[in-house]
């Protein structure tokens, strides 16, 4: 299990209905289990100098065999 994915992953922010692909993203909290799809509830942390983006598992909301 790991929290790094070198998979892509399709993540969409907030109420916003535009999909984008995602990789090499690390999310605080989240053990990824090969096999399973999630919809899972994160927030994004931006910091200004130096400029970086982290995200923070906040639930799983959907855990499902893929």
């Amino acid at each position: 299990m790991s929290d790094i994915f070198t998979e892509q992953m399709i993540f969409s922010e907030s109420d916003d209905t535009e999909k984008r692909q995602l990789s090499d993203i690390f999310i605080e909290g989240f053990d990824f289990e090969e096999g399973y799809s999630y919809l899972l509830q994160v927030k994004k942390l931006v910091t200004a100098e130096p400029y970086s983006e982290k995200y923070v598992l906040l639930k799983t909301i959907e855990k499902e065999k893929a």
